[in-house]
């Protein structure tokens, strides 16, 4: 009886609670203002758009001389605002795409206060915004949303059909989210009286009839939930889940190349209505009989697949075969209790082939992530050892061995090396032998020469995804000692 007469308080108190306090729970805007896209080279057109007496939509359209009308407006993700977002808008942009990016109230410069309802409103403001511009084909618009950002641009891709197509990265449950918050109870009682109908990345994604790309990571926590979305849409569907990858932009890091090449791939197919895909489907009640039937491809050649099957716990496994005909039977290895099935096919130019199976060949952030973890591991041996000096040059050993076969470490990496860099110099410094300051003045000389030319556009895309720099100190120690 008391646990009824909690509830009941508690439903009323929140039946009076304002949305925007709601909102400002559930919102988490970065502050910080990172980059623009003139600083990366590229021009672009600032605008803001009135969506009430104090408020405003402010975004960037990024023009890309290649793209025939051909526009992305990107949704972007909870704890961000644009100006994180050069990663993404510099590959479309490459790939010949126009891009618009906006900021949904009370993130970045738009006006007004954190609104979950008018996280929608807003967008429905920049889509009439690019639908009437001249430079844009309104037959080749495309929303693209990451993470919030998916659920947003799917409730707003579900109401309008004449977009092009539609990319979502790593769409979650809102219903599911808040049962986890407050309880099942609790959570019928918020969707009624605070947030905005027709949150659920499922309905929205029934609606659709237009092509469709579902990206999410194997280790990304609302992997069911997306797959669901994925399963649930109305038009033609490719569903890529991605291994060795957690939540948005991981995908960047483990699979760059192969991620900035199967988005580019999908838009310009869906340019011409159409969706390239592999359809998987199990044969019987067979948990290892599998057939893949391609769909869409002009390439008739065999294809890379990875087959990803998602158990009964929300875990992933990959199993990877070449499709040589438009149509393949495969018997996996392993039985797997299967709650969801997808599979994706890989650039042939991207995987190193072995008999029936292929490897992926890793670019270059994917390589640079393995060297930094051996790299993070050894300087911190070297710092809690009683005598370092040892580890110190193994860390410049196995950093030398890397680069020489595999080239120089992408400057994001050496980036966020630069505080092992200057503790193993440290170490290396302190040591009687000339060799050994030697090697400290190399590791000064890397912390010096990791330093991004432009501090704002520095990232690194693991799913706690770093954006800008933060090593100003140890670079200015770096000199002093150089």
């Amino acid at each position: 009886m008391l646990a009824e007469l909690r509830n009941a308080l508690l439903v009323g108190l929140l039946a009076l609670t304002p949305a925007c306090s709601i909102s400002s729970r559930l919102l988490v805007p970065r502050s910080e203002w990172l980059v623009e896209p003139d600083e990366l080279g590229l021009a672009f057109e600032d605008f803001e758009l009135e969506t009430g007496k104090h408020t405003s939509v402010h975004g960037w359209f990024v023009p890309s001389p290649a793209s025939d009308g051909r526009t992305v407006v990107l949704c972007h993700g909870n704890g961000a605002n644009i100006s994180f977002y050069h990663p993404y808008y510099r590959f479309l942009h490459d790939a010949g795409y126009h891009v618009v990016l906006f900021d949904y109230r009370g993130y970045g410069k738009s006006r007004g206060e954190l609104s979950v309802d008018a996280l929608f409103s807003d967008t429905e403001r920049v889509l009439e915004h690019v639908f009437a511009r001249g430079d844009v084909d309104p037959r080749r618009v495309f929303l693209y949303g990451t993470s919030l950002g998916a659920i947003v641009a799917l409730r707003s891709a579900a109401v309008h059909p004449e977009l092009a197509g539609i990319v979502v990265e790593d769409a979650s449950s809102p219903h599911a989210h808040l049962k986890r918050a407050t309880g099942g109870f609790l959570t019928f009682w918020l969707e009624l009286f605070v947030l905005p109908g027709r949150l659920e990345a499922t309905e929205n994604a029934s609606a659709l009839e237009f092509p469709a790309l579902f990206l999410c990571g194997a280790w990304d926590p609302a992997l069911v939930q997306h797959l669901q979305a994925a399963e649930a849409a109305g038009g033609p569907t490719a569903s890529w889940v991605q291994p060795r990858t957690g939540h948005a932009p991981d995908g960047l890091l483990e699979h760059d190349g192969e991620y900035q090449a199967g988005v580019a791939r999908f838009l310009d197919a869906a340019c011409a209505g159409r969706c390239p895909r592999v359809e998987a489907r199990f044969v019987a009640d067979d948990s290892r009989a599998v057939e893949l039937t391609r769909v869409d491809f002009d390439d008739h050649g065999p294809l890379p697949v990875e087959i990803c099957r998602v158990d009964t716990d929300g875990a992933a496994h990959f199993s990877a075969v070449w499709l040589d005909g438009d149509a393949q039977r495969f018997e996996l290895a392993d039985p797997v209790a299967t709650s969801h099935l997808a599979a994706w096919a890989y650039r042939s130019s991207g995987v190193r082939r072995f008999d029936d199976s292929w490897t992926q060949v890793l670019g270059p952030f994917a390589r640079a992530q393995t060297a930094m973890q051996s790299l993070r591991s050894l300087a911190t041996l070297a710092r809690e050892a009683d005598t370092p000096l040892e580890t110190s040059r193994a860390f410049v050993d196995y950093l030398d061995e890397f680069e020489a076969a595999n080239g120089p470490l992408v400057l994001q990496a050496q980036t966020e090396l630069i505080p092992d860099f200057f503790s193993v110099a440290e170490l290396l410094a302190a040591s009687e032998d000339e060799g050994d300051r030697a090697l400290a003045r190399r590791m000064y000389r890397r912390c010096m020469d990791a330093e991004p030319p432009i501090h704002g556009a520095h990232y690194w895309p693991d799913s706690a995804y770093r954006a800008g720099f933060v090593f100003q100190e140890e670079v200015r120690r770096a000199r002093e000692k150089y």
